[in-house]
């Protein structure tokens, strides 16, 4: 069970859980890929270090959890210190999404949600438009 499902108020169901889009873990595994052809160069041994930055890498991006209940937007992250946010979905004020020419091919982008004093990025997600309009009715 996630930070999302253990947090959730009385009365409160959760929308959609929604994860980080696969590109965020082939730009792990590239530069990982980059760093052994690097460091075998150097000396094989420092490719156990590419190894290593592989794992933490993808352990990293696990960490994210972005959440959209009946009554507000969650994101959480961190591994020994964790990092938390909500809006109300009352208290949102505008949402707005930010894909690249890649991400449009691809499927990923980022939706920016800006509420009173708090703002939200759920970054590298898939489908970040119908992640939008999700939340768009939900709120109407």
């Amino acid at each position: 069970m996630g930070y999302i499902e253990e947090n959730l108020v009385e009365g409160e169901r959760i929308i959609a859980i929604i994860h980080i889009h696969l590109i965020n873990y082939l730009g792990v595994i590239l530069m990982t890929f980059v760093m052994s052809l690097f460091f075998y160069i150097i000396t094989p041994l420092l490719v156990i270090v590419a190894i290593v930055f592989l794992i933490w890498g993808i352990w990293v991006s696990t960490t994210f959890e972005y959440g959209i209940t009946n009554q507000r937007i969650i994101k959480k992250y961190g591994i020994i210190s964790q990092n938390t946010s909500e809006i109300k979905l009352d208290k949102l004020e505008s949402l707005t999404v930010n894909q690249s020419s890649l991400g449009r091919i691809l499927g990923y982008g980022n939706v920016i949600a800006n509420g009173t004093g708090n703002t939200i990025v759920f970054e590298y997600i898939p489908n970040p438009h119908a992640v939008r309009k999700q939340i768009i009715e939900l709120k109407a």
